[in-house]
């Protein structure tokens, strides 16, 4: 398997929503965002870099972010409004659901890239 720091895509979405009685938060990240492939160690769509949250459901605009295993997430590390970087299961096909990319060296925006279609 690879490691955090091996992949080199992801996506930025921002929470919109904390759901305490359902136990999850919503981000504006669902399957027109990311792939719809599911990480097979923890079933989900895709991992907060950085952090101890997934990705656990999409609908077509919005996906659900737990903790592990469907935990409650920790809300006070994520208020609404908070910017994650979900990492996808399968960055190929997250890639090709975008119109151009932005590069980031050591954090820093230093170009932005569109695909050939």
């Amino acid at each position: 398997g690879c490691k955090e720091g091996d992949i080199g895509c992801a996506v930025l979405s921002r929470v919109v929503g904390h759901y305490r009685s359902s136990g999850h938060m919503l981000c504006d990240a669902g399957s027109l965002a990311m792939s719809k492939d599911l990480a097979p160690q923890d079933a989900s769509f895709g991992k907060v870099l950085g952090g101890e949250l997934f990705l656990s459901s999409v609908s077509q605009e919005v996906g659900k972010l737990t903790g592990p295993g469907g935990t409650p997430p920790d809300y006070d590390s994520y208020p609404p409004g908070a910017l994650v970087r979900i990492l996808p299961n399968h960055s190929c096909l997250t890639a090709a659901l975008h119109p151009h990319y932005f590069l980031l060296r050591g954090g820093e925006v230093v170009g932005v890239a569109r695909p050939c279609r």
